[in-house]
């Protein structure tokens, strides 16, 4: 028996809807599926399954050998979802395989082996980065090796299988992968670039901390969220001492450097959960969740103390540079956003005309 074009499109077909369905499950996941681990199991999760329907309907020879896309999802687990992906993806297809039994059923584990092996070895070569297409075509290339695992059928089987099923077995791989992947690569470099748009909208390009816009959304946001339950918040408004100064004497550029050191400073004295936003020239602002006035005194006057404590050099030339900072926060008594930002204001303003490298407090009214 030998196969038609006709037939080895008919092959193609036959999988292209459970592919399309592959690139819209991976976008959704991309947007929607939690980061770190979570996302990389879910991806996993996706490959298998797709594997798995294929292999429910495959196209058989007739020497019962399944052809069916097991192979395109097995290679292209790690390079889109990591080793995690790779190995989930690779027992859930292996497993349904055992399942299925028949003569192949050996040769089918070996060649989801090989295959999810192959993808990974890819996926370390590229060190993570989204594939391109040439990369996809030599992966596509490369895994036409797992004809290899015929050798684990009788000889007369191998060769019979080989003769009539080589050609699928090589488009499949190749298209198969080749297109898909350029799907899933289109669509991951699309939420890359997503991300990248969402974070410089989000982020003040000098001091690397939120913007303005960014820290007013979140502080109503927690302050709303605080008022029923009368949870407490504090803020911090820092502001570097004579600014204009440094930039008269030194220029703009080291008052840029300055800046931007104080708000690695500032960033490193809060803790992950507050908010620190470049808010306007050289203030920086700070929302702490869940945190009263009097620890948020502490960690103000840690910050004054760590800024006047370290010279900043600017151009070999130390500076020694410091800072006035203004507390205010809702406690006792449920506070909407704009009381405790003008709290915060006027106790700065205090600190400012008493002397300055200092911190002053003020309750929200």
């Amino acid at each position: 028996m030998s196969y038609a074009p006709s037939e080895i499109f008919l092959s193609l077909l036959h999988n292209a809807g459970l592919m399309a369905l592959v690139v819209m499950a991976y976008s959704t996941l991309l947007r929607h599926a939690p980061k770190l681990g979570g996302r990389s199991v879910m991806i996993g999760c996706l490959f298998g399954l797709a594997g798995v329907l294929s292999m429910a309907d495959p196209i058989r020879t007739p020497e019962d050998v399944q052809l069916d896309s097991r192979t395109v999802m097995a290679a292209l687990a790690a390079p889109f979802g990591g080793l995690v992906a790779t190995l989930i993806a690779a027992g859930i297809m292996g497993v349904f395989r055992m399942v299925q039994g028949g003569a192949s059923a050996l040769a089918g584990l070996a060649a989801i082996a090989m295959a999810s092996g192959i993808g990974y070895a890819f996926h370390r070569i590229w060190k993570g980065r989204t594939p391109k297409a040439k990369q996809l075509l030599a992966l596509s290339v490369a895994s036409c090796s797992v004809l290899g695992c015929f050798a684990l059928l009788p000889k007369d089987v191998a060769i019979a299988v080989l003769r009539t099923a080589a050609i699928p077995l090589v488009t499949n791989a190749v298209l198969g992968i080749l297109l898909l992947g350029v799907f899933l690569a289109r669509e991951d470099r699309n939420f890359r670039r997503e991300q990248e748009l969402r974070t410089e909208a989000s982020t003040d390009a000098l001091t690397a901390l939120a913007n303005r816009r960014t820290f007013d959304r979140l502080a109503y946001r927690i302050s709303e969220s605080a008022r029923p339950k009368n949870s407490p918040f504090a803020m911090l408004l820092v502001d570097v001492d004579r600014f204009k100064s440094i930039n008269d004497r030194f220029g703009h550029l080291a008052g840029d450097q300055v800046l931007a050191a104080i708000a690695a400073i500032v960033k490193s004295e809060t803790r992950q959960s507050d908010i620190v936003a470049r808010y306007g020239g050289e203030e920086i602002a700070v929302l702490m969740p869940s945190t009263s006035l009097r620890v948020a005194e502490r960690v103000a006057e840690r910050i004054r103390q760590s800024v006047a404590a370290q010279p900043l050099a600017v151009d070999g030339v130390g500076l020694e540079v410091t800072v006035s900072i203004g507390v205010s926060g809702s406690e006792l008594k449920p506070v909407v956003f704009p009381s405790v930002f003008k709290a915060a204001d006027d106790a700065l303003y205090d600190a400012k005309n008493n002397g300055r490298n200092r911190v002053e407090l003020r309750r929200a009214a």
